[in-house]
């Protein structure tokens, strides 16, 4: 495997963490808080620790690491069926 397809797996795994809470997480809690289910509405721009930034962007970049993590233990075990979103 050369280093570029190495690479993009890993851009890969954490664009899709990173979309993914931008997409479906804040979606659906914005969903939610239209029909008065949640209490916090989506998208939250309340400054997070240490570097004041906006609150759905700090989470959706914590996800992206998760994704990293993912596509390392999928890189790592080799197995198909547990991660068959990533084979490229």
């Amino acid at each position: 495997m050369t280093q570029k397809v190495k690479l993009s797996r890993f851009l890969l795994a954490f664009g899709a963490g990173f979309i993914a809470v931008l997409v479906f997480h804040q979606g659906l809690l914005a969903l939610l808080h239209t029909v008065n289910f949640a209490p916090c509405p989506a998208y939250q721009t309340i400054p997070t620790q240490p570097f004041n930034v906006p609150q759905f962007l700090s989470g959706a970049f914590w996800e992206g690491i998760w994704g990293l993590v993912w596509a390392a233990v999928c890189r790592t075990t080799g197995d198909s069926d547990l991660c068959f979103w990533i084979n490229i």
